[in-house]
């Protein structure tokens, strides 16, 4: 009987023991009657989103406009559930990402630099002087332009504009380039420029593509074609946008739904990152009506010892009003991706 009153007082304060310890590990947990609170870790708030895999072996890729149109117009591209962005950090913030920078807000240490962002992502001064090389036309989008070797070497996209509206679209772009840019997001350096012809030479080799889109050599007469279309100043001389060329690998653009399959960093439906989702807002403020996918540019680069895609937004000629070939006074009409 002793013996077993022993054991008995044992197994009891062993039930005590174990009542006691699940009351303290559902207390840790969160208190009763209280929603669990989240888990933090050491390196939180993450504040640079790692992008750690390789993707070197990204490859480029064509998107038709018009198929990009159909589809988030009419085919309900993208997945809708109305849901929490996915990729921001712990404290509700997005990190910098191979998408996008925090350049401006509550994230930095000291307030903006006005200078900063009036240079915007502006590492020089626009195209060399001297002699430009017209290498290619300019095959994307309603404006006229062409691709230019300058004097340095340096390739520039050159873009006009139209003779009813002279330095409308290449005021708009490089203002707006100059706001998107401190929004946080990766954008192309945007220059003014003025064309002289007597400066302007064709290379031997340069092409344009035909009506069937085979390539053909590029002749006078399709430059006297693109200089019709464009404003010109009294002196003979065009006020251009110059565009230079973006560094990296180039890839074709990036859609505004779903992920690109072969890049290994991108595993973030593109509807459910904060920073596309919040683009919609920026582009509405700034009557930004051609947000789709081919104005957009993904370019494999090396960061930090690693191979990365990194994502760029382009054309901003039709923000502020400007239509790009005419007025957009009626509001925001243009086209504009699933979500974004």
């Amino acid at each position: 009987m002793r013996s077993h009153s022993f054991f008995s007082h044992r197994s009891n304060q062993l039930r005590i023991a174990i009542v006691l310890i699940g009351a303290g590990v559902a207390w840790i947990s969160g208190p009763p009657g209280r929603a669990a609170a989240p888990r933090f870790y050491a390196d939180d708030p993450i504040w640079r989103d790692p992008e750690s895999q390789d993707a070197s072996k990204t490859q480029s890729a064509k998107l038709s406009d018009q198929y990009d149109l159909v589809e988030n117009s009419f085919l309900g591209a993208g997945d809708k559930t109305d849901r929490h962005a996915v990729n921001v950090n712990t404290v509700g913030e997005v990190p910098d990402s191979s998408w996008f920078t925090n350049r401006t807000g509550p994230l930095q240490k000291s307030p903006a630099d006005p200078a900063a962002l009036i240079t915007g992502p502006d590492t020089a001064h626009g195209p060399a002087p001297g002699m430009w090389t017209l290498i290619s036309r300019k095959s994307e989008g309603v404006t006229p332009g062409f691709t230019i070797r300058d004097s340095a070497g340096e390739i520039y996209w050159i873009k006009f504009d139209p003779v009813e509206f002279p330095e409308m679209a290449s005021g708009a772009e490089v203002i707006s380039t100059k706001f998107f840019h401190a929004f946080g997001y990766h954008v192309a350096e945007n220059y003014l420029a003025t064309l002289n012809l007597d400066n302007l030479q064709i290379a031997p080799d340069a092409t344009i593509k035909d009506e069937d889109g085979r390539p053909r050599r590029f002749t006078q007469e399709d430059l006297d074609q693109i200089l019709e279309r464009a404003a010109r100043r009294p002196d003979g001389s065009y006020r251009v946008l110059a565009s230079r060329n973006i560094a990296g690998r180039p890839l074709g653009p990036f859609r505004y739904h779903g992920t690109r399959p072969d890049d290994p960093n991108d595993i973030f439906l593109h509807e459910d990152r904060r920073e596309l989702r919040g683009l919609e807002v920026f582009s509405a403020w700034l009557n930004h009506d051609e947000v789709r996918s081919s104005n957009s540019h993904d370019s494999v680069v090396s960061q930090d010892g690693r191979v990365i895609v990194r994502h760029h937004l382009l054309d901003f000629g039709s923000t502020l009003g400007a239509g790009g070939r005419a007025m957009n006074s009626s509001g925001n009409r243009g086209r504009r991706s699933s979500r974004c």
